[in-house]
């Protein structure tokens, strides 16, 4: 009894020991980087904070962040790889919750809403927690972020009246929160609806990224989830389903979740919920095939329908309709591995029935009060009429997808091979291309007999590859769908089918390969992903980059085929934690909206409409930006952007339409004003940016829009014609002055 009391005290000494060790690496590592940040902001993102931006708040929320950083590397060394990923594993979704609570509560978001001090000739620094705001993404804290902060003040009603003087549709086009029933298909909205504009940007940035890495996981958990698992449907360690391969699945979610193309297109076009919805309803749908419970069967069929809505409702088939090729294979591999074992009875059929129901009278509402915005669009020169047939694209894109390594801290310089002209068009998933091809082929030599999965997976990869290499006839293109993507975003899907192909390939792999076929795949796949990177980004990446990329190549290829343990779980770690620095320095995290919200030239505005309300327009520098500054505070601005056209303002400029293909279309409005008279056929003074219309106006067809007030960079003291003249009701805050339209008389 005396040894057994001395051991059990012996034991509770060193795990509390082991747990001191931890909290002081922890906190001492977190209080250092947090301390030297600014020095790292500088180096990393060549952007030097001023003194008067390092407030101790920032100082608190950066080692508040960092802190659970350390303590995962460093529970690794004090409590074993294996023990602490168990874990993380048993309570990921708990941990997850967490962090969507913790953003929440500290008010932070991945918003380039920083900009907005730039354009407005402020320090970009202010609220800066982390990283660098990003003006390439001008769709996310231009578009997305000041339409979900209007519809605050409009009541999130399905139409809001701020935005053109006009009922603008929130719900269909920019999926905006709005309050109506259909918003069950968009979860990362509630956030909005529940806390208010400031708190769900918090929630909608959090939970968005720890849904995908958390629905990646447990996707790639399924496809690595051994034949036999069947008569065994229970992980012996940790008791819970899914026997997948933890390791692999961590890595395949680490590549999806944090890669390039997510983070850098993460507001905007969907993407984000593509993949979640794809992820969970696969995953929602092997466990409806595995079960026979009737209850649990309907609970699974009603994510299964959120799943489909977030997925339709997307409304970006350039890459929806590649995806379902995804979606497709995945959910056909599914039914023949639980074909004769489903067992459907009259409680689960009434069940999906009165799901599909409800799922279709949910979504024929949404078309029937976005009818005319469906028209509207669809009649549009962009993005109505955009049809594409593919081909053009270059093989040298499948080898440099690690170029996205650099993109967050190296200012991108568009080459003569590059994708894309910006780093967000350039920006891919780093599928190793490849890698999970040649294990696909090598595991099928070596067993002699093909995985459907792999097969069916293998001839969307060559489907894919046919569209965007070689290109498709007309009528091809209509039977596939793929007329309505286009061969830069269809590559996109093309490179995540290699990543999952790569993963599934990695977990048939029942006996390692030896060790001179290991070294041979590896240095070749190495040696095409590093010179295939150089070849197209030579003129972007120098010496420096490409030793990193090629020790990130590295890494990641040998957490795929090495058989050493050991080796292993240090590829995979040091993999997954590159990947998460990588991805994370992409958008910044910003602390509190105040950027967008508490500028000094929307206070002074925002004085002037609560005194004597009316409609204001923007003019001169940036103005087709400012006007989305004003409606995100929720003033009526009639040059907001026009996501269809507003054919009411145009048919007054252009009575007899000859300016049509120039602004139908989504499209943001520059507005000039001149003091001599304007005529229709001279409004347009060019139209050199594709997503811009350019317009110059005398003051008299200003008061025919019924425009009350302009906010100007420029001074209009002087404009006067027709019986009107600016009078300037305020002082100029960030180089713009506020002035009423007023007649003479």
């Amino acid at each position: 009894m005396v040894n057994a009391a001395r051991s059990s005290i012996h034991v509770r000494a060193d795990h509390a020991t082991r747990i001191a060790l931890l909290l002081a690496l922890s906190v001492c590592g977190a209080a250092a980087a947090a301390s030297t940040y600014p020095w790292v902001s500088k180096f990393a993102f060549s952007l030097p904070l001023s003194q008067s931006e390092q407030s101790l708040h920032l100082w608190v929320l950066r080692f508040t962040l960092v802190v659970p950083c350390f303590a995962l590397v460093s529970s690794w060394l004090v409590f074993g790889w294996r023990r602490v990923n168990l874990w993380l594993h048993r309570w990921r979704f708990v941990l997850g919750a967490l962090v969507v609570l913790a953003a929440v509560v500290l008010d932070i978001s991945g918003s380039s809403l920083g900009v907005w001090n730039t354009i407005l000739g402020r320090g970009v620094g202010e609220g800066l927690v982390f990283g660098s705001p990003r003006a390439i993404r001008s769709d996310e804290y231009v578009v997305n972020t000041p339409f979900a902060f209007a519809q605050h003040f409009d009541g999130y009603q399905y139409f809001n009246h701020l935005i053109g003087d006009n009922p603008s549709d929130m719900f269909m086009i920019k999926d905006a929160p709005v309050w109506t029933p259909a918003e069950i298909f968009r979860p990362f909205h509630w956030g909005y609806l529940l806390l208010g504009s400031s708190r769900g940007l918090a929630f909608y940035w959090s939970a968005r990224l720890v849904a995908l890495l958390l629905s990646a996981y447990q996707f790639f958990l399924l496809i690595t989830t051994p034949a036999d698992a069947r008569s065994d449907p229970h992980d012996k360690e940790s008791g819970q389903p899914w026997r997948g391969r933890r390791g692999v699945a961590a890595t395949g979610a680490a590549l999806v979740a944090f890669a390039p193309v997510v983070q850098w297109w993460y507001a905007v076009n969907g993407l984000v919920e593509m993949l979640v919805s794809m992820f969970v309803s696969c995953v929602m749908f092997s466990a409806y095939l595995s079960e026979r419970r009737s209850s649990r069967r309907f609970l699974y069929s009603c994510v299964i329908a959120l799943c489909a809505g977030m997925f339709v409702l997307t409304l970006y088939p350039a890459w929806q309709v590649p995806m379902i090729f995804i979606l497709l294979a995945v959910m056909v591999w599914q039914m023949t591995v639980h074909w004769g074992q489903i067992g459907m009875h009259g409680k689960d059929w009434m069940s999906l029935i009165a799901v599909v129901i409800i799922f279709t009278v949910l979504m024929v509402s949404v078309f029937h009060y976005s009818f005319p915005t469906i028209q509207a669009t669809m009649n549009s020169v962009y993005p109505g009429k955009r049809v594409s047939n593919g081909g053009g694209a270059r093989w040298q894109w499948l080898f440099s997808t690690l170029s996205g390594l650099a993109l967050p801290f190296k200012s991108y310089s568009a080459t003569a091979l590059a994708a894309g002209g910006n780093s967000t068009e350039v920006s891919s998933f780093m599928a190793l291309f490849p890698l999970g091809l040649v294990l696909a082929t090598v595991h099928m030599w070596r067993n002699k007999r093909a995985d459907l999965l792999t097969l069916m997976l293998m001839v969307i990869i060559l489907i894919l590859g046919s569209y965007i290499f070689i290109g498709f006839t007309p009528l091809l293109g209509q039977l596939t769908g793929l007329s309505h993507s286009t061969p830069r975003r269809a590559l996109v899907i093309f490179e995540l089918a290699n990543v999952i192909l790569l993963i599934r390939a990695v977990a048939l792999q029942q006996k390692k390969l030896h060790w001179y076929w290991t070294a041979v795949i590896g240095a070749l796949c190495l040696l095409v992903q590093v010179l295939g990177t150089y070849q197209v980004y030579r003129g972007y990446i120098g010496r420096t980059w490409i030793v990193l990329i090629a020790v990130f190549a590295a890494l990641a290829i040998g957490s795929f085929i090495l058989t050493s343990q050991p080796l292993v779980r240090l590829c995979s770690s040091m993999t997954v934690l590159w990947m998460g620095a990588m991805g994370l320095s992409v958008n910044p995290v910003q602390y509190s909206t105040a950027p967008l919200t508490k500028q000094p030239v929307v206070e002074s505005v925002l004085r002037i409409q609560q005194g004597h309300p009316g409609l204001w327009i923007t003019a001169g520098r940036s103005s087709n930006l400012t006007s989305q500054l004003l409606v995100a505070n929720g003033i009526p601005t009639l040059n907001a952007l026009s996501v269809t056209p507003n054919m009411r303002i145009w048919s007054r400029l252009d009575p007899k339409h000859r300016h049509t293909a120039l602004y139908n279309r989504y499209a943001f409005m520059s507005v000039s004003i001149t003091d001599a008279p304007v005529s229709s056929e001279r409004a347009w003074i060019n139209v050199t940016v594709p997503d811009r219309v350019d317009l110059e106006l005398d003051i008299s067809q200003i008061h025919q829009l019924n425009v009350s007030y302009v906010l100007a960079a420029g001074n209009l003291s002087t404009v006067a014609n027709g019986g009107y003249h600016f009078m300037p009701v305020g002082e100029a805050v960030s180089g713009m002055t506020p002035y009423r339209v007023v007649s003479d008389e």
